[in-house]
């Protein structure tokens, strides 16, 4: 589903936000230890990990195939790595799903 579909409160929802930015999201070779000895304030390492022209887009995230770590950047250009600690398929809205991540961004 699309984050329209599943963020889709009238009040509160994707349709009712203002802004809207497309952020792409892409595959990385970056293990979670790797990920993890990157230091907070490490900007030109984050960069690095995130960026490469052979990298493939990731349109969808789903439970068995979703990497570790994987890299995005945003409408405007900043660049950072995400590791996916715990992927929760949800089975509607009586049992939602939910991920659980880390966040690296280029400050």
């Amino acid at each position: 589903p699309t984050a329209a579909e599943v963020y889709s409160n009238p009040d509160v929802g994707v349709a009712s936000w203002a802004t809207r930015n497309e952020t792409k999201f892409i595959e990385t070779t970056v293990t979670a230890d790797e990920f993890d000895a990157i230091p907070a304030d490490n900007d030109t390492q984050v960069i690095e990990l995130a960026t490469g022209a052979d990298q493939t887009l990731i349109a969808n995230l789903d439970h068995d195939g979703a990497p570790e770590v994987l890299g995005f950047e945003t409408a405007s250009g900043k660049k950072g790595l995400i590791k996916v600690q715990q992927v929760e398929v949800g089975s509607g809205l009586t049992t939602p799903g939910y991920i659980i991540i880390t966040v690296k961004v280029q400050q």
